[in-house]
């Protein structure tokens, strides 16, 4: 098993920086083959999963919601597997998911789904804004298309 880790080092105050070693090496002890991803932003994030997503069998994204929203941007429509560790300020997503708070526990639990077959699936949801809209967020350009998780 093979995965490729994003890590935000920013996220959670640096929670996710801190935690990026001991959460290799419980993947690592579990069995799991560990492949960095270095992004330093989020487009960048998104382009390096997009680029990884077919040589790994998993993408682990460890920070908060932002992280995972670059991740799920990156694999949308591959059928890689996203696993989320949260250490982020907010984490959402994997409040919503119902994934351990504690990024090690989150691991040890992913990297059981993974080795297992575990985990399940959740909905994407793609939207794209209308050609010639503009003065929106930065996200929603005119004639951008975005994936967001929906359940």
């Amino acid at each position: 098993m093979q995965v490729a880790l994003l890590v935000n080092e920013a996220a959670g105050r640096g929670r996710a920086r801190s935690a990026a070693a001991a959460v290799t090496a419980r993947l690592a002890s579990a069995g799991v083959q560990v492949h960095p991803l270095v992004a330093p932003d989020r487009t960048a994030a998104e382009d390096a999963v997009r680029t990884v997503r077919e040589d790994v069998d998993a993408v682990v994204a460890l920070g908060g919601d932002g992280v995972a929203h670059a991740a799920v941007q990156g694999l949308a429509g591959s059928g890689t597997p996203l696993a989320v560790l949260p250490a982020g300020t907010g984490n959402d997503l994997a409040l919503a998911l119902g994934i351990p708070a504690d990024p090690l526990a989150a691991a040890d639990a992913a990297a059981q789904d993974l080795l297992t077959g575990g985990g399940r699936r959740v909905d994407l949801a793609r939207s794209t804004s209308a050609a010639g809209s503009g003065g929106g967020p930065p996200c929603c350009a005119a004639g951008s298309t975005r994936w967001s998780a929906t359940g």
